[in-house]
């Protein structure tokens, strides 16, 4: 629990100040679930759990989209 509140610490640091200032706790929220996310997706990989991110074929919507 240390870990995560002293990275909190440090996000709140870096969004307060400087040129980043805006909304501190509202972005070190936001990035620390992107953290939280990322590593959830990377033990996903490792662990080769298969559909972790959806296959794309030529025929889907957003394929055809972009």
């Amino acid at each position: 629990m240390g870990t995560i509140r002293f990275t909190a610490f440090l996000f709140y640091k870096y969004y307060a100040r400087g040129k980043n200032y805006g909304i501190p706790y509202a972005n070190t929220i936001i990035a620390l679930t992107m953290l939280f996310f990322l590593n959830i997706l990377t033990v996903l990989i490792l662990l080769n759990i298969p559909n972790v991110i959806p296959p794309f074929d030529e025929r889907h919507r957003l394929v055809s989209f972009f």
